[in-house]
């Protein structure tokens, strides 16, 4: 049975640099029913946990996600925790958190249901790193859980990516970066729109460029969704971002200053993939089309599969990161199986 609108928990995805964090922050500062959780939500790093045994497992995880820290800062120095945000203390935690064998998405839910409660809302928005990729699935744990998908001009978007830590490096680490960023764009670009016509009163699509140039229709579709005034809406969103793009100026840096950080090749690609822009700002400059073509690809493959194109862009992108990633989560796999035999043969021996 699906909540009722107005405690549906929600979601926020979409591409990287489009203001996910910042529609989270909002929600939590603004007065309202919806609590935005103000740290990254980790369904997908959860997701792939397999799902606990024992009693014991679960307290387990749910302990290490409610101690897990989290960045909060540009430069990855200061971090908080789930725990900082709840007035229960862990014990109190772990003595309600129901006794049946929980889905480590649910385990989430479950703890930001807890968090939206403790702060006198009816209910909660996380952000998290693409969530809409395997949103269906969430929604088997998660009853009435729907989806907010940021968009973004995608010239600023792969820009932020770009630059928003600094300079990206090397020509090559610069290259990987833009080809990754741009393919990741598209794909959570393409996944969100297959998901809002498959459940168009679940899914909400947002454009973060009309939120913050005074869009009253966007602004209004934000605090109908919410049930918060547009007023409060309107205040979010009074800032000029980091990296917007002007024709002819280039980007806006977080000092004020306006440069052009994308190249003629850049910017062609962006056109040819996305369609921001045209052609004759790009100047004569042609886009790689071997670049084109696998992105393309990755994209087909996408319309079936999302988690498997995300896999094929970071090992094409990212191998060492990547295998090296598959590698530590066969080793966490191994690690939680030895872990529920062991507890599973101590509850065995103390029944016998």
């Amino acid at each position: 049975m699906n909540r009722s609108d107005d405690v549906s928990p929600w979601l926020i995805g979409g591409p990287g640099r489009c203001g996910k964090t910042h529609l989270a922050l909002a929600l939590w500062k603004i007065e309202g029913p919806v609590a935005g959780f103000p740290l990254e939500g980790l369904f997908t790093v959860y997701d792939r946990r397999r799902v606990p045994v024992t009693r014991k497992s679960s307290l387990l995880l749910l302990e290490e996600y409610l101690v897990r820290p989290r960045f909060t800062d540009v430069e990855r120095v200061a971090s908080e925790r789930p725990l900082d945000y709840l007035a229960s203390s862990i014990k109190i935690l772990r003595d309600e958190f129901p006794r049946e064998r929980r889905d480590p998405v649910a385990m989430i839910g479950w703890t930001l249901d807890r968090f939206a409660r403790e702060n006198g809302r009816k209910t909660w928005a996380a952000f998290d790193l693409h969530p809409e990729f395997r949103y269906p699935r969430f929604r088997r744990y998660l009853p009435g859980l729907r989806l907010v998908v940021m968009t973004r001009d995608a010239r600023e978007a792969v820009c932020a990516a770009l630059f928003w830590r600094g300079k990206p490096g090397s020509r090559a680490a610069r290259d990987v970066r833009f080809k990754h960023s741009l393919i990741m764009f598209c794909l959570a670009a393409q996944v969100g729109r297959a998901l809002a016509h498959r459940w168009p009163d679940d899914v909400e699509i947002l454009d973060f460029n009309a939120l913050v140039s005074g869009d009253q229709s966007e602004r209004q579709r934000v605090a109908r969704r919410f049930g918060i005034s547009v007023d409060a809406v309107s205040e979010a969103y009074n800032f000029v971002p980091d990296f917007c793009f002007e024709p002819g100026k280039g980007f806006r840096l977080p000092d004020g200053r306006s440069r052009e950080l994308l190249n003629a090749t850049e910017l062609s690609e962006i056109v040819t993939l996305v369609g921001h822009g045209t052609m004759a700002e790009s100047g004569t400059a042609r886009p790689r089309w071997p670049f084109l073509v696998f992105a393309l690809g990755v994209l087909a493959v996408g319309r079936v599969s999302p988690g498997l194109a995300r896999a094929v862009a970071d090992l094409a992108y990212y191998p060492r990161r990547s295998m090296a990633r598959y590698i530590n989560s066969i080793r966490r796999l191994a690690s939680d199986i030895r872990q529920e035999l062991g507890r599973a043969r101590q509850v065995s021996d103390q029944a016998n």
